[in-house]
This record gives structure tokens, sequence and C-alpha cells, in this order.
């Protein structure tokens, strides 16, 4: 009783002296999955960034596909879910599993940590704008911070205008917006005068096979379309017997899945899909996220609960 009085006294401290709070939000079944994940995978910390994101993405083939995942808590929390993903946390996952890995760090914060840095603008979360809803604006950001690195007009990728609107435009899709009308003037501005500023790259679907044969096997794939969004799924490239295919958390499939068909052949039976965006995943050496300190992470539950009451859980933890 007295470590858990301890704890949220230095909790108390820690809300006016660190840089920012936040919630995270997970269940036993989360930390099992992590370190099960460490335990099974430290071994491959040698493997080159590329190689163990394709590593790292195959552990979770077969993983149930679940929308909204992130949609439960309202203020926003950082959502951890390990047990169901959807396209975009599967990517999420998977870039922050493999940077712990090749970090040598399994500490359940630090996983915490880095998945916070990927998931919102600047590496802050503060409100359900400060989420980077929209995968274009996710690669930029995250390229910002030196986490990825967006290589499609390297590849030879042809100019791709940024220009959306649909959640300014459509507020009442989003229970977030639905239930807070001023978040929607924010969201515009960003859409206007952050995501809208930029020119991107994109393959075309028919260049897509010989293109992505040269990019590197673990890279990101955002797939771009002409109708409505700027990227409308995501996933990881990955070269199988002299051929790229595509992994990724599919609605059709309801799981995880390595494509039978390549690349192209899969943005061919795609309607929506006109081509799409090769991102490097860098190793955690390259990034230029600031330096920030944990002194604990607050967890929600049916109780609220603090957790780690061992001692390796008061020190700060920096990156």
């Amino acid at each position: 009783m007295k470590y858990l009085l301890l704890l949220f006294f230095l909790l108390a401290g820690w809300k006016t002296s660190a840089q920012e709070t936040y919630k995270v939000h997970y269940t036993p079944e989360d930390v099992r999955i992590f370190n099960t994940f460490c335990m099974e995978n430290r071994h491959l910390q040698h493997l080159p960034m590329h190689e163990l994101v394709v590593e790292t993405g195959k552990y979770f083939l077969g993983t149930p596909y679940v929308n909204f995942t992130l949609e439960i808590k309202d203020p926003e929390e950082l959502i951890v879910n390990l047990r169901e993903l959807d396209c975009v946390t599967f990517v999420e996952t998977t870039v922050a599993l493999a940077r712990c890995i090749k970090a040598g760090n399994y500490d359940f914060d630090y996983y915490c940590e880095i998945l916070r840095n990927l998931r919102y603008r600047d590496g802050k979360l503060f409100d359900f704008t400060s989420r980077l809803h929209y995968f274009s604006d996710w690669i930029a950001n995250n390229q910002e911070m030196g986490l990825v690195k967006d290589r499609t007009d390297s590849l030879g990728g042809l100019p791709y205008p940024i220009k959306v609107n649909m959640m300014s435009t459509k507020p009442n899709n989003y229970r977030q917006l639905k239930a807070n009308p001023a978040l929607v003037p924010i969201l515009k501005d960003i859409e206007e005068n952050i995501i809208n500023t930029r020119t991107m790259a994109y393959i075309p679907q028919e260049k897509a096979d010989a293109i992505a044969m040269t990019a590197q096997s673990g890279s990101i794939v955002g797939t771009t379309t002409g109708w409505l969004m700027d990227i409308t799924h995501c996933g990881f490239l990955v070269h199988v017997n002299g051929k790229p295919h595509f992994m990724h958390a599919s609605s059709v499939d309801k799981k995880v899945v390595l494509t039978d068909v390549t690349l192209q052949g899969y943005l061919q039976s795609k309607s929506t899909m006109n081509g799409f965006m090769a991102v490097e995943v860098l190793e955690p050496g390259q990034s230029r996220v600031p330096r920030t300190q944990l002194y604990g992470i607050l967890t929600d539950s049916e109780e609220v609960q603090l957790k780690g009451l061992s001692p390796e859980h008061l020190t700060p933890i920096s990156r």
C-alpha cells in the first residue's frame, strides 16, 4: 500500500514537472503479447531495420482485423491493442515493436513512447485533433521526426498534390467531432494549412511491380487514390521469390495477410487505388525525436491502476 501511495505522490509531481501527461489504455493480454514478442524476437536485433520490419510484421499474420480500435476513449488516450489491428495500427505496431528490438529496449513504457511519437503530430498527444488522421500526413510528420523516409520521388514517382477535407466536411461521420463540434475548425485548419500545402509523389499502378522491386522490402506502402482521400490503405512491401507482395491488415480477409498476388495485382483489383507510396523505416539512430522523460504511465481499465510498482518504473525513461 505504501508503494501505491508513493506512486500517487510521484505522479502528482510528474503532472507539474514533466513536459506532458497522457493516459494509456491497454489490457493484460496486450502486455503479455508484447513481452512474448520481445522474448521470442530479441535475437533479431542484428538485422537491418527493413528486414526486422518484415519479420515483425510476419509475427502478426493471422491477427484479427478490427476497425475503430482507437475510437474507444474520449478524451483522447493512447490506445495499445496488440490483439486486434486495422491497417494503420498494424503499421504503427510493427514499426514500434521493430524499434524496440533494434534498440534492445524491452520495456513496455518505451514501446508506448514510440507508439505515441508515431501516432500523434510531433509526438504530442492532447486531443483528437493531435492524432495524424490522414496517412499522407502521418508519413510527412514522421519523416520530419526522423522515423521514416519517403522514397517515392527518388524511385521515379509522379507528383501527387494532396487535397483532403473529408473530416471537416463530414464531421458527423466521426464520433468525437459529432460530440465536440469545436474541434472541426481545428481539423479544417490542419487540412488547409498543413496537409493540403504538400505535393508528394506516387508510383502509378501500371508500374507498381517493376518499381517496387527496386524499393526495400519492409518499406511502408500507402495506396493512393483519385477519390476523396489521400491514401486509402497501408501495409508493407515484402519481396517474395523475386516478386513484390503486400502484407497488410485486410478488411476483406478479416486478418493480417501476405497477399498471394503481387502488389500490382492487388492494386489492380481495387477500383479506388491508382498507385502507391514507398516509405522506408529508418534505423533508431537516425531519429530526430526530441528527448523526453516519462516518469510513469497512467493506465485505464475498470479501475484506475498504476503500471509498475517495481523501482525501475520510478526511474525516468530517456530516448
